[in-house]
């Protein structure tokens, strides 16, 4: 009898003992779980919380290139003097325009801020850009200095040299009317010649190619602008 006692208390024991174990285990198991999802949703935070950050941080530092490049800009303008007869007005381009008929852009400035038709618009360090060819209430049209309607007189820096520019589209410009006899290289750079109704000396852009030609009495020769939009938004209006 008391053999049989102590075989199921073994047993018992036993029992009790596997039910601890799974009890154990069962605990381990849900605790397991429960730390890996508490895991996952915190790596999953974290990432987003690490996005919003990165975002904030890549606005900071755009608004901060933004102020350098209008502040870069005001500087060289700043530097380079202009006609003691007209002021500066600083516009924000807001559209572009560029197909095989036309190029022109739009800015954030019209009739409200002064603005009107004919008045040269120009980026830092005199760099012609156009004019402004239509104006609304708070925006104006200014036909760039490539569009094909666009045609003004020029003088080529380093020579005698005057021409006629005429807007062939794609950053360039021809120049019309070189004599033979004019002495034109690559890298010269092309300037308003203030005979016309743009102020003297704005910069055109830099002569690419010259040729001689056979059956004509003038040379061929083509400019790059060296107005280059993506170097930002900001320019100025010559009022």
């Amino acid at each position: 009898m008391e053999r049989k006692r102590s075989i199921y208390l073994r047993i018992f024991l036993v029992v009790i003992a596997v039910v601890i174990l799974f009890l154990m285990n069962s605990f381990v198991f849900d605790h397991a779980i429960e730390n890996g999802l508490y895991r996952m949703a915190g790596a999953l935070t974290k990432h987003l919380y690490g996005e919003r950050q990165s975002g904030e941080a890549f606005s900071v530092i755009a608004s901060d290139e933004m102020l350098r490049r209008e502040n870069e800009m005001l500087r060289k303008q700043l530097g380079v003097g202009i006609p003691k007869s007209h002021t500066l007005q600083m516009a924000n381009i807001v559209h572009i325009e560029r197909n095989t008929f036309a190029s022109s852009i739009v800015i954030d400035k019209g009739t409200s801020d002064g603005i009107i038709i004919g008045m040269p618009v120009i980026v830092a360090g005199n760099v012609l850009v156009g004019s402004v060819d239509e104006v609304f209430e708070q925006t104006s049209r200014v036909m760039l200095v490539d569009d094909p309607r666009f045609i003004l007189s020029v003088r080529i820096l380093g020579s005698s040299s005057l021409a006629e520019s005429k807007g062939s589209l794609g950053g360039t410009t021809n120049l019309n009317l070189v004599s033979y006899a004019d002495e034109v290289a690559t890298g010269n750079i092309v300037v308003t010649s203030g005979l016309d109704a743009f102020p003297e000396a704005l910069v055109v852009g830099k002569i690419e190619y010259v040729s001689r030609g056979e059956n004509s009495l003038f040379k061929k020769v083509t400019a790059s602008l060296l107005f280059d939009i993506s170097i930002g938004p900001n320019v100025f209006i010559l009022k």
